[in-house]
């Protein structure tokens, strides 16, 4: 699905054709920002278009990457987020991708599920047109990764929700089997601890000198991003200690109660070989055992034991 809207002369057009778009394009004046969901073979097309002099720009946006990353292609940048996505009723987490190609007057969106802070800044640019492009394609990235970043919180604080409530199950019920769902947990905070570490490193970098057209003042606020993805990332490491510290209990709790089958199976396990020594030794029926032939030597031997 296309969505495009280009800003010449304080004047807003949208809901361009993929021909308006690349007239849009070829003009090189205003701020055109063109929006990719769910992209087909349309959309395919179009991309290869507004990446002509760089095509493998466009094979690596249309390629999927669990990686955030920024590639510098000349005078067009590459860049791999990860937004995140409502927790599923399971409260399993998970990510999704927005591939991002910027230039000196274009931003192209390029993403297969819709995205929450996509679609925020797209009905934004309605209202707004003049605040969302006026000041070119980096403004209306950074629009876009605010909203992002701050619907990362969210989905962190429902990581924290769900931790309480295997870490209340466990205490209630310390058992082998229920410690699945919050080896689960953990794998997940991995994947998404390295999802937002890579994010925070890729902040840092459009926060510095090294990508081109972006003014002194929009580095200003993409810094402000990357000090957020510090603290969402130290909110995550800090639920990857907790549930290590649960798990860590949970295994003390069931090695505590293992020892105590033991301690049990000891008693029993001494008490019977008192009984075994006795039944053994009349076991072997030696022809001159004298207590065999004694009319009162079975309850006897029973009372001995």
């Amino acid at each position: 699905m296309l969505a495009a809207f280009h800003l010449r002369d304080g004047t807003l057009r949208s809901g361009l054709s993929p021909g308006d778009v690349l007239d849009a394009l070829a003009s090189g004046q205003g701020c055109l920002w063109i929006d990719l969901e769910a992209p087909g073979a349309l959309e395919e097309a179009l991309l290869r278009e507004v990446c002509k002099a760089h095509p493998l720009a466009a094979e690596d946006c249309a390629a999927s990457s669990k990686v955030p990353k920024v590639n510098v292609y000349g005078d067009l940048v590459h860049m791999v987020i990860h937004g995140s996505s409502p927790p599923s009723e399971a409260g399993i987490l998970r990510t999704r991708e927005l591939d991002v190609l910027w230039g000196r007057q274009v931003l192209v969106t390029w993403h297969r599920h819709p995205l929450r802070s996509v679609d925020a800044l797209r009905a934004r640019c309605l209202r707004e047109p003049e605040a969302v492009l006026g000041r070119g394609p980096a403004q209306v990235l950074y629009g876009i990764l605010d909203v992002l970043v701050d619907n990362w919180f969210p989905f962190v604080e429902s990581a924290a929700r769900r931790l309480d409530g295997i870490e209340s199950r466990l205490t209630r019920r310390t058992k082998a089997s229920t410690l699945e769902p919050l080896q689960g947990f953990h794998r997940e905070l991995v994947t998404l601890l390295g999802v937002v570490d890579r994010q925070r490193e890729v902040f840092d970098r459009l926060s510095r000198e090294e990508i081109p057209f972006v003014s002194p003042e929009m580095r200003l606020y993409f810094r402000n991003l990357y000090d957020r993805a510090v603290l969402l990332h130290g909110q995550l490491e800090l639920h990857r200690e907790q549930v290590r510290s649960v798990r860590e209990t949970c295994l003390l709790v069931i090695s505590n109660d293992l020892n105590q089958v033991m301690k049990t199976l000891t008693v029993v396990t001494t008490v019977l070989m008192s009984m075994t020594v006795v039944t053994g030794i009349y076991g072997m029926n030696f022809r001159h055992m004298p207590e065999l032939e004694w009319a009162w030597g079975y309850p006897l031997a029973l009372g001995l034991m």
